[in-house]
């Protein structure tokens, strides 16, 4: 049995989001309720700043939010050598100009 095409919703997926709508009304959409809800956290993690239970209970929110609204990055490896290069310049911080001396 083959899965749903791309795109279309399956029919447990369609009757979930109906009932949601039915439930919460016709506008709603879980990803901006999931965003509320991230930001409520957020509020509450900002309220107090020594509340790391807060703090990752927002992050993990935002965290969910972006899952359905940003593309995920993914690690890349370098192996390639780096060249750098150190400059250094003297500066006269003593108020004179060299054309004084």
């Amino acid at each position: 049995m083959a899965g749903s095409r791309a795109g279309i919703p399956n029919k447990n997926k369609g009757a979930l989001k109906r009932k949601l709508k039915e439930k919460f009304g016709a506008d709603f959409d879980v990803v901006m309720q999931m965003a509320v809800n991230a930001d409520k956290l957020e509020s509450i993690a900002d309220s107090d700043p020594n509340d790391t239970a807060a703090r990752k209970n927002a992050l993990d929110g935002w965290d969910k939010v972006a899952s359905y609204v940003e593309p995920k990055l993914k690690a890349t490896e370098h192996s390639g050598g780096v060249d750098v290069r150190t400059v250094v310049k003297k500066i006269d911080l003593s108020g004179q100009s060299n054309a004084d001396s």
